[in-house]
């Protein structure tokens, strides 16, 4: 299957390219099933009309598994080359070859791309049109492609997509069966592994070098996929050549895009035109109910356009930030000298701000916050097990501080930033403001001694360490 999207629903198409590839989407012998993306469930929520438009706009935008869609402004690497046509000959069946010189050298492989070129129609009016590419001969510099429409020699050309295929084709192999093919962690080993693989919707990464609210960086993603996460199901790929795990970030990174906007435009219609404000409005009669509808067909007329482009605008910068060597977490002065009187004062500051309440006081993962019954803050509904939860709903355990395994990496820099900017989607918040770079580099030596600590050894406590611990200091490094 392969789809074409002439134009965006929002913006023009000059504004808002869209690159249309196709992609290999057959896993293991045999084919099988089509596969398709599925919705959010929180879609649900939503009155009738609203579960269309966003399911609708969505699809308009990335396309299913089969056809995917991207487009310029999307901070994505998706492989786009460009070039001008020298030659057009007829290749027969409705297709043509093109000889085409590109602006740059490429060693890519540009069968299955999207091709777009500009072209006018009848009326003389300027139109943005695709036609994809049946095969390339790199060679020759020659594609023969098919479509409705041709450009005439000397047009310019885009040719897209190339990279995004890449990496789903390898998301595919290596990450399907445990993070699915939406990305949200449901994968078909998902159900047999605890902690559960990581649902991208939500465009949140717990283990990076940038700050808590940051995106993580291209660099953090990648070494996730060298290092593999120590403690879970999550492997290392140290084996894959960098090129092919840069594909399978860029894709990663257009899942997390995807679910995000996805969410986005479901907050933007919840207020106003959930399925309880849907039901009860119907109760009412059917004039209240097409007051209802109307409300909403103006709003999705005259809002949504503006409301999408600030969504993934919004995004997308946070994703640009997150490479900005602004965005990356460094401490203000060296590590302190690992002494005991370093790792003492990182025991007395590890009291202090009540890190035992998590970690339990001699670090076992074992403190009074794992016996108290939390509240999901979405619902309100308080869960039915004690315990930490993380914010896909999860029970998590705070790490045993004493086992030397720490999922963010074994680095004294890398537990710095765990404890400076907190782990984002779990309990663990920042202690930027709780405590100094110089405190925290007592904490990290304190931490990393004690796996080699004695673990009968008595520690000081103080009279807080049952008190209820903060929101923004409670901590777990689970995954």
């Amino acid at each position: 299957m392969f789809e074409i999207a002439k134009e965006s629903r929002f913006g023009s198409p000059r504004s808002l390219l869209l690159i249309c590839l196709i992609s290999v989407c057959l896993v293991g012998c045999g084919e099988g099933p089509e596969m398709k993306f599925s919705a959010h469930p929180r879609v649900k929520d939503l009155m009738p009309k609203a579960q269309e438009t966003v399911n609708s706009t969505i699809k308009l935008h990335f396309g299913e598994p089969s056809a995917l869609n991207a487009w310029d402004e999307l901070p994505v690497e998706f492989g786009l080359v460009t070039g001008a046509v020298t030659e057009v000959q007829d290749a027969g069946k409705g297709q043509k070859k093109l000889t085409v010189e590109l602006e740059e050298e490429s060693d890519a492989n540009l069968t299955g791309d999207s091709l777009q070129f500009y072209r006018e129609d009848e009326e003389g009016e300027e139109l943005l049109d695709f036609i994809r590419v049946v095969s390339h001969d790199p060679k020759n510099n020659t594609l023969v492609v098919s479509g409705d429409h041709f450009p005439e020699a000397e047009a310019e050309v885009s040719i897209g997509g190339h990279e995004l295929a890449q990496g789903q084709k390898l998301y595919l192999k290596h990450c399907l069966h445990c993070h699915g093919v939406t990305g949200d962690g449901q994968g078909a080993t998902a159900k047999y592994l605890n902690p559960k693989p990581r649902d991208f919707r939500l465009g949140l990464f717990k283990f990076k070098s940038t700050d808590y609210a940051d995106k993580p960086s291209h660099a953090d993603l990648v070494r996730t996929l060298n290092e593999g996460i120590p403690g879970t199901y999550m492997p290392s790929f140290k084996l894959l050549s960098d090129e092919d795990k840069a594909a399978i970030v860029e894709y990663v990174r257009w899942l997390a895009i995807r679910g995000e906007i996805e969410k986005r435009l479901i907050d933007f219609f919840e207020a106003d035109f959930s399925m309880e404000t849907y039901t009860e409005t119907k109760q009412e009669g059917k004039e209240g109910l097409e007051e209802l509808e109307q409300d909403f067909q103006d709003l999705v007329t005259d809002d949504l356009p503006d409301e999408f482009e600030s969504i993934y605008e919004q995004i997308g910068r946070k994703w640009e930030l997150a490479d900005d060597e602004k965005s990356i977490v460094n401490p203000s002065e060296p590590r302190v000298p690992d002494t005991p009187e370093s790792r003492q004062r990182g025991q007395e500051f590890y009291v202090k701000v009540k890190c035992i309440t998590c970690h339990g006081p001699l670090g076992n993962g074992d403190g009074s916050e794992t016996e108290t019954y939390k509240t999901d803050p979405l619902t309100q509904i308080t869960y039915s097990k004690p315990g930490l939860y993380d914010s896909w709903g999860e029970l998590v355990k705070p790490r045993n501080l004493r086992l030397g395994q720490y999922r963010g990496g074994n680095r004294p820099i890398d537990v710095f930033r765990r404890i400076k900017a907190g782990i984002p989607g779990t309990p663990m918040q920042a202690f930027s403001s709780a405590l100094s770079d110089k405190e925290i580099w007592d904490v990290v030596n304190y931490v990393l001694h004690l796996p080699h600590e004695d673990p009968g050894m008595k520690h000081k406590t103080s009279s807080s360490e049952t008190a209820a611990v903060p929101e923004t200091t409670s901590g777990t490094d689970s995954e």
